[in-house]
């Protein structure tokens, strides 16, 4: 198994969930319900229960230790967890890539906290990982993905018609794509695991 992601900036920390977080990840996603409704697909009604979100906790320590996924979430310094960047449908083999998801507390947009979280993952899919290829898809108007995308060296692959189904209609979507050997880390940003 891999080493555990654990990154630290002030006092937000990068990392797995664990079953003592369950009532702070589905606040998050209670909190943030509306926000991030218009780019996600339509969520589960027991999305709103803690015993959905012990199990989703749950089917990422699953996910983690078979080498097929590592979720992460950002926590403040108390314990209250503020985003999410999912690293996903793990293809070993010939391919060596995965998906890229990610998500933040509408109170912290625009504060550079997604773009930090994003990067350690990147970060952390490359080196420790050893993945080749990170993809990830945005919907056209989503400007603010498009943007955190390309700052982080994203780039566009293609146009993907009626790819998910978004709040009850299939949905375009852009596909972009980062390599291990194009992606190159911001002068002066640390990459630290810190201790878990």
């Amino acid at each position: 198994m891999h080493a555990e992601p654990h990154f630290m900036r002030g006092p937000f920390a990068l990392r797995r969930a664990r079953a003592a977080d369950v009532a702070a990840v589905l606040a998050f996603n209670m909190r943030n319900f509306e926000h991030l409704a218009p780019t996600m697909p339509r969520r589960h009604p027991e999305l709103h229960s803690e015993a959905f979100w012990a199990k989703r906790i749950a089917l990422g320590d699953s996910n983690f230790e078979q080498d097929r996924g590592a979720t992460m979430h950002i926590f403040d310094g108390a314990r209250r967890a503020v985003g999410m960047v999912n690293l996903m449908n793990f293809v070993r083999g010939a391919l060596q890539g995965c998906d890229l998801g990610y998500a933040i507390d509408a109170e912290h947009q625009g504060t550079g906290l997604m773009h930090w979280a994003v990067q350690q993952a990147l970060q952390y899919a490359f080196t420790t990982l050893g993945l080749h290829r990170v993809q990830a898809t945005h919907l056209p108007e989503n400007t603010r993905s498009a943007r955190l995308l390309e700052r982080l060296g994203f780039r566009r692959e293609g146009y993907l018609e009626r790819y998910l189904l978004i709040d009850g209609r299939w949905r375009d979507h852009v596909l972009t794509a980062l390599l291990h050997d194009t992606w190159r880390p911001r002068p002066g940003e640390a990459f630290m695991l810190a201790e878990s």
